[in-house]
């Protein structure tokens, strides 16, 4: 053992002694900072955790008939925000919070907050619900699901998309008819020859059939938004008081520790 090592030793063993000597005040300091640790776990609620997916047409990434490329009618972003709004109105901190919605009463009392997630690509929005009462996390997210369903803006958003997509479907089927007729007027000046090809007639109808299968696939689509999981109920809450009591615990030893090397310092 080198002498650096043999100074080590050393310094430990004094310092375990200083802190054997003034074992009161190391303890005393402890139980001081374990008190924000008993506080938290006899005064303040528990939080319970969880979470699930929802997902609807309206996010989900749509083909362009015109130019081919991809869109979504509502972005998952905007679905964030409303649920950010759902939180604000019925967290029990809200000012807003009465028990009620618009004169019936709520299905829940202790939601905390409700959050959301979305990745860039996402064709779903992750919420998370965070509550005082595990058991209410089903009836708070059936709430939020229906809120979402009948807010104003994506009421307002899915009939418009459903009136397009009428239009649209009725434009096709109108379409598709009279290439028909034009291939029927063609196929007896014909004779059914096979001049009838060089103009891809068939072609051109085949192809307005398979839009018209996308387009009504899209208006039978539901629109409404669904459950893509649905959330667990916890058993144990968001955070155990075992870490407070653990850092509080190490804390205190640290600080009576520094205590005890001063009061040392200043008798010697």
């Amino acid at each position: 053992m080198d002498t650096r090592d043999q100074y080590l030793e050393v310094d430990l063993m004094n310092i375990f002694r200083i802190i054997r000597k003034h074992s009161r005040l190391v303890l005393f300091t402890i139980l001081i900072f374990l008190l924000p640790a008993f506080y938290l776990s006899f005064f303040r609620k528990n939080v319970y955790a969880s979470s699930f997916k929802i997902t609807s047409y309206l996010i989900q990434p749509q083909q362009n008939l015109d130019n081919n490329q991809s869109f979504v009618i509502i972005s998952p972003m905007e679905i964030k925000k409303f649920v950010s709004d759902f939180s604000d109105v019925y967290n029990c901190n809200s000012k807003y919070m009465n028990g009620e919605n618009n004169g019936k009463p709520l299905p829940f009392k202790g939601l905390k907050e409700a959050s959301a997630q979305v990745s860039s690509n996402a064709q779903s929005v992750e919420i998370l619900l965070k509550v005082y009462n595990p058991k209410e996390i089903n009836a708070i997210a059936d709430f939020l699901l229906d809120y979402l369903n009948h807010n104003e803006y994506i009421k307002h958003i899915k009939n418009l998309e459903e009136e397009k997509l009428v239009k649209l479907k009725n434009e096709y089927e109108l379409k598709t008819k009279e290439m028909e007729k034009v291939k029927e007027v063609f196929f007896d000046n014909h004779h059914g020859g096979t001049q009838v090809y060089n103009f891809n007639i068939y072609n051109d109808i085949l192809q307005a059939y398979k839009t018209g299968i996308y387009i009504d696939s899209r208006v039978r689509m539901p629109k409404d938004f669904v459950y893509l999981t649905r959330p667990l109920v916890p058993l144990e809450p968001e955070t155990g008081y075992v870490k407070y009591f653990l850092l509080c615990i190490l804390a205190g030893f640290l600080a009576g520790s520094f205590l005890a090397l001063m009061v040392n310092k200043f008798e010697a």
